[in-house]
C-alpha cells in the first residue's frame, strides 16, 4: 500500500495511529492539532459561529496553524462554489503582522475584538476583506487565547459577540476530568430561574465515533443531556447542587 512514516500516541483509553505514504523527517504534532482543533469546534458549537481560526506569532507575524468549518458551513461553500474552498482555508496562506487587523490587534492589545460587519471595512482596517466578501463573512470575533488568537465568524450579523473564552476554560477542564477518570463524557451545570441546564459539555473523540456508528445521527448523552432542564434539589444533579 506504500506506507512509508507511520506515527502513534496514547489516545483516550487507546491508540491513535496515523501514517502517509510520504517519508517523514520527524514526527507530526498531532495530539497538538488535534487539542486546538476541538477548541476550535467547541468554539463554533458555543457561538454558532461557521468557522474558527487559531493564529500563533512566528518573528513578529501571526499566521493560522489550525482551522475548522463546521459541516453546515462546508456544505454550504460546497454547494455554492463547487470546489473545496472556505474563508477558512483560504486565510490559511494570510500573514498578518502584529497590531495589524482585527487579529493584530488583539495580540498585540490582549484585548477581545469584534466586527459586527466584516464586508463594511476597509482594506487598511480588515487586510482579508476580499475574502471575507468573497464568502459572505459579516460578524467576527478575535479572541487572545493560549499564547495566541482565536478568530471565529459567521455569514449572519451578529449585534454583539458571543462569549467563548469562559467556555473554552470550562471545556479544558472537562477533557481533563474525562483524561484523569477515564470518563467518556463531563458536563457542566448552572442554575437558571431554579432550574440546572448544561453550560458546557465534552466527549471523548473515542465516544463521539462510537455513537455516531451506531446510531448516525449526531446525538450523544451528553446532547440530550443539554436539552433536558434538571430540577434545583432532585436527581443526582439537583441534589448535589
Amino acid at each position: 500500500f506504500g506506507i512509508k512514516s507511520i506515527g502513534a500516541y496514547f489516545c483516550d483509553g487507546g491508540v491513535l495511529e496515523f501514517g502517509t505514504t510520504e517519508q517523514w523527517s520527524c514526527p507530526h504534532q498531532v495530539r497538538t492539532a488535534i487539542d486546538v482543533t476541538l477548541k476550535l469546534k467547541a468554539a463554533c458549537d458555543k457561538t454558532g459561529a461557521g468557522y474558527a481560526l487559531f493564529w500563533a506569532e512566528h518573528k513578529g507575524k501571526l499566521s493560522p496553524v489550525a482551522h475548522y468549518n463546521t459541516m453546515a458551513r462546508y456544505a454550504s461553500c460546497k454547494a455554492r462554489r463547487g470546489d473545496e474552498e472556505t474563508f477558512a482555508t483560504k486565510s490559511k496562506s494570510v500573514s498578518i503582522a502584529v497590531g495589524e487587523g482585527l487579529v493584530g490587534r488583539a495580540f498585540a492589545q490582549e484585548v477581545e475584538q469584534f466586527v459586527p460587519d466584516a464586508c463594511a471595512l476597509t482594506f487598511d482596517g480588515f487586510p482579508r476583506l476580499h475574502l471575507a466578501r468573497e464568502f459572505g463573512i459579516r460578524s467576527i470575533g478575535a479572541v487572545p487565547y493560549d499564547g495566541g488568537v482565536l478568530e471565529f465568524g459567521t455569514d449572519e450579523l451578529w449585534t454583539s459577540m458571543p462569549g467563548v473564552k469562559a467556555a473554552l476554560d470550562r471545556e479544558t477542564k472537562l477533557r481533563a476530568a474525562c483524561e484523569a477518570s477515564g470518563a467518556v463524557y463531563a458536563l457542566f451545570w448552572t442554575e437558571s430561574a431554579g432550574k440546572l441546564c448544561v453550560a458546557a459539555r465534552y466527549n471523548t473523540p473515542v465516544r463521539v465515533w462510537a455513537c455516531q456508528a451506531s446510531r448516525r445521527d449526531g446525538e450523544t448523552f451528553v446532547t440530550r443531556s443539554q436539552k433536558t432542564p434538571l430540577p434545583v434539589g432532585k436527581g443526582l444533579i439537583g441534589r448535589v447542587f
